[in-house]
């Protein structure tokens, strides 16, 4: 889900993997374009890590078959909502298909047996999301290896590196106009404001409360 710790779950996997396997076997990016990535890629890789918040055909059917693995984020959708208006600048009609069709996705990532994180776990229990992943990837990182990839990929040490992107050279960016991100991280520039929860309410109207709530029952209360 766009706006839920989506970026933290690749951190946190491409660090997994580059302790398992040599760097120059790993493609990592964002491509929402499974497909198309796929084409690209040369016969030297062994693993593919992609951020994305889509899925395609061909990656649907991957995932139901097992052929590759998932990990789904998700966050309390009035949270979602407020922080996708901020940080793309757009209204709120935009933001709320963006969130709905990432929840539409969540039954399918149910049935493939991805690993679901929620927000909240990632903010409180940074560790422990971690041990889910590492577990759920069957890599053999140790617990000290954990405890460092959740002090790397915390809440804090993000927003320092997110901080430090308004000086960053223009290379160091892939995207277009207010889309560009780090290269490396896949980090924005202002992409952690305070990471905190609970203020998606008190950013929108008493209108866009209501289509919230009547849109996304049931994930209102899953989020909590």
């Amino acid at each position: 889900m766009p706006r839920s710790a989506s970026t933290w779950s690749y951190n946190v996997c491409l660090r997994l993997l580059s302790f398992e396997f040599a760097a120059c076997s790993i493609y990592a990016g964002y491509n929402e374009e499974f497909l198309g990535c796929v084409h690209q890629l040369g016969a030297n890789y062994r693993h593919l890590l992609l951020k994305t918040h889509t899925l395609d055909d061909v990656s649907r059917r991957m995932l139901q078959l097992g052929a590759c693995r998932a990990i789904y984020t998700y966050r309390d959708p009035f949270d979602a909502i407020a922080s996708y208006m901020r940080m793309f600048n757009q209204p709120f009609e935009a933001a709320l298909p963006a969130i709905r069709h990432s929840f539409d996705l969540y039954k399918l990532h149910e049935q493939s047996g991805s690993c679901i994180v929620s927000y909240a776990s990632v903010v409180h229990s940074p560790l422990e999301a971690v041990r889910r992943v590492k577990g759920y990837l069957g890599l053999n990182a140790s617990e000290g290896l954990l405890v460092r990839i959740a002090d790397e990929t915390g809440l804090a040490a993000m927003k320092n590196i997110a901080d430090k992107l308004e000086t960053a050279p223009p290379e160091s960016f892939d995207g277009v106009d207010s889309l560009l991100y780090d290269r490396s991280t896949l980090l924005h520039k202002n992409h952690i404001r305070d990471g905190s929860s609970g203020y998606g309410r008190g950013m929108l109207s008493t209108g866009q409360q209501g289509i919230i709530e009547e849109t996304f029952p049931e994930w209102i209360l899953r989020a909590r």
